[in-house]
């Protein structure tokens, strides 16, 4: 019994690893820089997967697999557009090395970045239907498997002395069967806190713009309004 269990949770997990793969093996390269821990720019080609947080850059050289670790930041650009990353830890410790991850600067501003960390998982998960029996009450079986794909993106305040502030976290899962989304505020009170004297300015800029502080293109808009006054 153990065994046929314990197979069948290696299938699952083998689908699931190669439905990453499928998704990180059709992204393009994308042209870019990164800047190693030594300080050294490197002009290049990138990849970056968010299954497992590996940026992968090439040049005319080599292509390497590079982790957080080992770099300061990269920017990649995408549709036009370049996206700037950093490598930060999540929380400071004085006089340690603690684990870092790679953020992408959404806003920067006099005082305060705003970042977000972006992930991507892949699961299965059994679905069972329920049916009557002849001679009462229920039972269930077996229909199959279904695959979900989960996205998650989580948003930072990064201040100058290199603290970091959980701001709020958005999922978004899918699936054959159903999808789902969710927002919540891990800390309702940075907001105002990093907005200073100015917040209850950006609550009404952002009521009369219908702009919503739980929505990240949203709230990049207004910190890019806040940004522009901040300067006047």
């Amino acid at each position: 019994m153990f065994l046929c269990v314990f197979s069948a949770l290696n299938l699952r997990a083998q689908r699931d690893l190669g439905l990453e793969r499928e998704l990180v093996s059709k992204e393009d390269w994308k042209t870019g820089t990164v800047q190693l821990n030594s300080q050294t720019i490197i002009n290049c080609q990138l990849k970056y997967n968010r299954f497992n947080g590996i940026l992968t850059f090439k040049t005319t050289n080599e292509i390497r697999n590079v982790s957080a670790q080992q770099i300061l930041r990269f920017s990649i650009e995408e549709d036009s557009v370049v996206r700037n990353f950093i490598s930060s830890p999540k929380v400071k410790v004085a006089n340690r090395n603690p684990t870092r991850f790679f953020f992408e600067v959404l806003m920067e501003c006099e005082k305060f970045k705003l970042i977000g960390q972006e992930s991507t998982s892949a699961s299965s998960r059994p679905v069972l239907k329920n049916a009557p029996r002849l001679n009462g009450g229920s039972y269930s079986y077996y229909l199959g498997d279904a695959k979900m794909l989960t996205f998650e993106e989580s948003l930072y305040f990064f201040d100058s002395t290199g603290n970091i502030k959980h701001y709020m976290t958005m999922t978004s899962s899918y699936s054959m069967v159903k999808s789902k989304e969710r927002k919540y505020i891990a800390d309702k009170k940075l907001m105002s806190y990093y907005l200073g004297d100015r917040y209850t300015e950006m609550k009404t800029y952002a009521k009369k713009n219908k702009l919503s502080f739980r929505d990240r293109n949203d709230l990049v808009a207004i910190l890019t309004y806040f940004k522009k006054s901040e300067s006047l």
